[in-house]
């Protein structure tokens, strides 16, 4: 049993599209897939597969398309499985979803989507089992799995399984052949016939189970030749066909053999038909060479313009043939000679577009609607700088303007409210007040303190004794019908309970005494009338009241008396509880496709309309159902503006950018179908042995999907409704695992997947907010053999015996590791005994420092003595004598007591010289700096020699002399350090120096036949830092990167032997 209140919303859902008549909304026609890779431009043939992909075969390939981006199928002379020819003429998905090619030039392709590749059937003149000609048109599977194929020489039936062919041509002498060679269309009929369509035979049909033809001659039918040149084909709803034909639409009746044209009006020429298609609803639409697309009337017998614009307009086709059109779900695909494709949103939309157009009449004197008012004998339209029209709804006319007034028409009216005799309209520079197309107008003045303020004037409410205005600036004023001041309801900043903002946008009265207002970013304010206050809900208190966004955008009180709130940014509020002011919201997580929400209004059957700046929604508030309407539903508004709403008993009437949109009233909510989501591709990255990435398109064929554990791969995945503007994507790997949100990708990457199966699901949204879902794709992630049972068993097994095998190698190592380690103790004994040694030995060689620290000290110490008692003994007594030499002089008279008293002095001054010469010599002879080192060793030798008696020999190469200053020095010191431990020591009496020179090193031998002495007991006394002489000796040649030697034995004299570098 039908439900009564249902049956009546039915009944005036109906009755209102018959009352639409001629204003239906045009069909616009959108570019397809440019700059997507769809590089089409003369476009034969479309076909949208079992899987929703669209295929278009043009003259520069072929090409699949998901609203994304395109995959181009092009010949490859290197590859035999490429497609045969770029020139495509049509093509064909049959049973199975194999994709069929005609080429023009180049025979007949069959795409294997499994194998991705193209079997070529092609003619070969010496075989008859090949096919009759390489130009193909056409190709259909009947029902027995048989596929027929026209070329453009002959009719050819193919046996798919042997790939031969069965060739089929005219015989004039045979009428139980096909009437023309040249086959241009096939159809299946829903009887399962074979119809052909010829170009100049008229039409051929093969009834099932026949093996003959029968022909239908269209010209003898109308008396026109060409009719018998047929491009197209369609089986009516009645069983009759729709003929395209070079002289128009011929509707046949094959069982009458009657045959008629169509469609035309009286004189009117006949249009040359390519192609037909029969959309959801039943409309046939004609493809034609120069007029576009046509709709064909069955009731009134007339063609029809789908669209009324001229070709190449906005929204209209270019002015080029038709050649292809397909439709998928709504969607109109059209393929045109030279310009690519084209889709048209063929919704079936009960709406109208009011105050549209350039037509005085019926257009709007500005096209952008800011302010509404119904009523049921007429709606008043406000434009932004066209003033205020009435509008007949009924026949869509424009009447006549508000205000008789030039300033009136040129305004930008943003609210209107009717009040008994008196309309009200604000504009953006004031206010109207008219009555009997008179208009009073109320601008703000600055010496008017009883004046409106300035801004905009945004919203009205009428209330019987007076009218309040909202204004962009100085927030809300009151004024009496009959009375001239304002009175002023302000923001103030020391008062909390005043209004919260001064810039006002939408107001509701929704009592005598409570007034709603809204903000543009200030929230919303309940005020009390008398005596006046108000609350303020928003951002700032949104978890006590939900209240999210702080511009509102227009205020509503539904039927039932329930508040609405539409925002700008937060979606639409609906109050549900009014005593603590709770609002529920419904946006964008509801499924509407904006939070941007401009005006509300209620259905009479409870369903209500929100309109924003994308489109407009339709919401159940009890089933949570959405239903929105775009740019891509066919909707031709979508702009809508704020608080530009209204109704009357017939109409919903909504304003925007582009006039009114005029929504019949019980228009139910249908949902929209879901859309249609697939996987399109799985690509391995870096997978080859050239870190190429494989990439596989995948077709319907494809349920499973493997792929080897540790590879990284991608999914791609589309919504085919072909909107090409982003969706919203989320996906799962199982099906009892939680979505995963994408946001905009339509890509996810996995890697490290462990092995084990998968079932990738992907949802997708389209641009009317509405969810769809792929069908699972089993993703087998295939583990290498090294992670496979079988593998791992016999690791287990190798395992056990490698350990157990281990284990005994282990010990018989641990048994040689512990006799090793044995060795090592010895080993280590044997080293911490060297240590104890090197320590013995450092400790010596510390003491040895430390003494010869002091030795040094003492012999700094002798030698200063030394020097002193020299300087004191020696030449202290001999200055002393000659001062008093020198002050006897002074007291002596005689020249010869003076004379013999200077000689004295003289004497004495000699010898001191000859002192402080020895002195100087000891330290350091003077002739070594000046003469060089052979000169002051001879010097420094003979003195030594005449002293001490010791016989000294010198002998010296010639080039001794000329070494640096420091290695001279060396030099010296050691032979004087020699000689001073030979006179000391070794009472010898001949001691012989050689100096010579060997390459780059100067040569030291220094021999004496003295006592000798014990090596070992002299370096061990060197150690304990005795025998300073010898230490020093060794480390002058040691700084100078030297080598000395010493040897001696005792009682066999010494010999030093030093190298020194030059």
């Amino acid at each position: 049993m039908i439900n009564s209140t249902r049956l009546t919303t039915l009944i005036t859902f109906v009755l209102a599209l018959l009352c639409m008549g001629v204003l239906k909304a045009e069909v616009t026609y959108q570019p397809l897939g440019q700059g997507r890779g769809l590089e089409a431009e003369v476009v034969s043939s479309l076909l949208v597969d079992q899987q929703g992909f669209l295929w278009v075969g043009s003259r520069e390939g072929v090409f699949r398309y998901d609203g994304y981006s395109a995959t181009h199928f092009n010949p490859d002379i290197h590859d035999p499985n490429a497609i045969s020819d770029t020139d495509i003429r049509n093509l064909y998905e049959d049973k199975d979803g194999n994709i069929w090619v005609s080429t023009n030039t180049a025979g007949l392709n069959y795409y294997d989507p499994k194998a991705k590749q193209f079997i070529i059937y092609r003619h070969e003149a010496e075989n008859e089992q090949t096919i009759s000609n390489d130009s193909v048109y056409d190709i259909v599977q009947m029902d027995d799995g048989s596929y027929w194929v026209g070329t453009d020489i002959g009719l050819n039936k193919l046996d798919i399984s042997s790939g031969t062919f069965e060739r089929h041509y005219f015989n004039k002498n045979d009428p139980s052949t096909i009437s023309n060679d040249y086959i241009y269309n096939l159809l299946i009929d829903r009887d399962d016939n074979l119809w052909i369509t010829t170009v100049g035979g008229g039409i051929n049909v093969k009834e099932k189970g026949s093996n003959t033809f029968i022909r239908h001659s269209l010209s003898d039918l109308t008396g026109d030749p060409f009719n018998d040149e047929v491009f197209a084909i369609k089986q009516a709803t009645d069983g009759d066909f729709w003929l395209g034909t070079r002289r128009g639409l011929i509707k046949y009746n094959p069982h009458k053999r009657e045959a008629k044209l169509v469609g035309l009006r009286e004189g009117e020429q006949h249009p040359a038909i390519v192609s037909l298609e029969v959309t959801g609803r039943g409309e046939l639409l004609i493809g034609t060479i120069s007029r576009g697309i046509l709709r064909y009337d069955a009731e009134l017998n007339r063609y029809q313009a789908f669209n009324t614009n001229p070709l190449g307009s906005k929204g209209q086709l270019p002015s080029l043939p038709v050649l292809a059109m397909e439709y998928y779900k709504g969607k109109l695909f059209v393929g045109t000679w030279g310009s690519g494709v084209y889709v048209a949103r063929l919704g079936q939309l009960p709406f109208r577009v009011l105050g549209s157009g350039d037509d005085p009449r019926t257009g709007l004197s500005n096209h952008n609607a800011t302010a509404l008012y119904a009523d049921n004998n007429h709606l008043l339209v406000g434009t932004f700088g066209g003033g205020a029209q009435k509008l007949n709804v009924a026949t869509g006319y424009i009447e006549e303007q508000l205000a008789s007034n030039e300033i009136f028409s040129a305004e930008g009216i943003l609210t209107i409210v009717k009040h008994n005799e008196w309309i009200y309209a604000g504009a953006s520079t004031g206010l109207w007040q008219i009555k009997g197309g008179v208009g009073k107008y109320y601008q703000y003045g600055i010496d008017d303190e009883h004046g409106i303020g300035k801004g905009y004037i945004n919203s009205l409410v009428a209330t019987d004794e007076g009218i309040w205005i909202g204004t962009g600036t100085d927030g809300l004023y009151w004024k009496k019908h009959t009375q001239e001041q304002f009175k002023s309801y302000s923001h103030e900043v020391d008062k909390p309970n005043s209004l919260s903002g001064y810039y006002i946008t939408t107001i509701l009265q929704t009592d005598d005494n409570t007034l709603w207002v809204g903000t543009r970013s200030s929230g919303l304010n309940r005020c009390q009338i008398s005596p006046w206050k108000c609350e303020y809900f928003g951002r700032h208190n949104k978890e006590q009241h939900g209240l999210l966004s702080d511009n509102i955008t227009h205020l509503y009180q539904d039927h039932d008396g329930d508040i609405w709130v539409a925002t700008n940014g937060g979606g639409a509020y609906q109050l549900i509880d009014k005593n603590k002011v709770r609002f529920r919201a419904w946006g964008e997580r509801n499924g509407l496709t904006t939070n941007v929400i401009m005006s509300i209004q209620q259905d009479t059957n409870g369903l209500y309309w929100l309109a924003s700046r994308e489109g407009i929604s339709q919401l159940n508030t009890e089933t949570q159902q959405v239903r929105n309407f775009k740019a891509e539903s066919g909707l031709l508004i979508t702009h809508f503006n704020r608080t530009t709403a209204s109704q009357n008993d017939q109409y919903l009437f909504f304003g925007g950018i582009g006039g009114v949109l005029a929504i019949p009233k019980g228009t139910p909510l249908v949902p929209a179908p879901a859309p249609t989501v697939k996987v399109t591709r799985v690509e391995t990255l870096g997978g080859d042995t050239d870190g190429n990435a494989r990439g596989e398109l995948l077709s319907n064929m494809v349920e499973r999907k493997e792929i080897d554990y540790g590879d990284v791969f991608s999914v791609e995945f589309t919504v085919l409704d072909y909107s090409e503007k982003p969706h919203n994507y989320k996906y799962r790997m199982n099906t009892e695992e939680d979505w995963i949100e994408l946001g905009g990708r339509r890509e996810v990457t996995f890697y490290n997947l462990a092995p084990g199966s998968y079932q990738l699901q992907v949802m997708g949204q389209d641009v009317f907010g509405v969810w769809g879902e792929t069908e699972p794709l089993e993703l087998e992630v295939v583990p290498p053999f090294w992670m496979q049972t079988w593998f791992k068993l016999l690791v287990l097994a190798f395992v056990a015996t490698f350990i157990i095998g281990m284990h005994r190698i282990r010990l018989n190592k641990l048994r040689a590791r512990n006799r090793e380690l044995l060795a090592l103790q010895v080993q280590k004994e044997q080293a911490l005994q060297d240590i104890r040694e090197k320590e013995k030995e450092l400790k010596i060689a510390f003491k040895g420092l430390r003494n010869l620290t002091n030795r040094i000290e003492t012999a700094k110490e002798e030698e200063r003595q030394h020097i002193s008692r020299e300087l004191h003994d020696e030449l202290g007594q001999t200055l002393t004598a000659t001062k008093i030499n020198l002050q006897v002089i002074g007291t002596l008279q005689e020249p010869q007591a003076i004379k013999e008293r200077l000689e004295q002095s003289i004497s004495v001054v000699d010898g001191m010289i000859e002192q402080v010469r020895n002195v100087s010599l000891s330290l350091r002879p003077p002739l070594l700096d000046e003469a060089g080192l052979v000169p002051a060793l001879e010097y420094y030798l003979d003195v030594i020699q005449e002293r001490t008696g010791l016989d000294i020999q010198l002998e010296a190469d010639q080039d001794v002399s000329g070494n640096s200053h420091d290695v001279r020095v060396v030099i010296f010191r050691i032979i004087q350090e020699a000689i001073s431990n030979v006179l000391r020591h070794a009472n010898a009496t001949v001691l012989h120096i050689k100096l010579s020179v060997d390459g780059e090193q100067v040569c030291v031998h220094i021999e004496d036949d003295g006592d000798g002495y014990d090596i070992e007991a002299v370096n061990e006394r060197i150690k304990h830092g005795e025998h300073l002489g010898l230490l020093g000796m060794l480390e002058r040649v040691k700084n100078v990167n030297g080598h000395i030697e010493l040897e001696s034995e005792p009682g066999k004299g010494s010999t030093i032997k030093a190298r020194i570098p030059r």
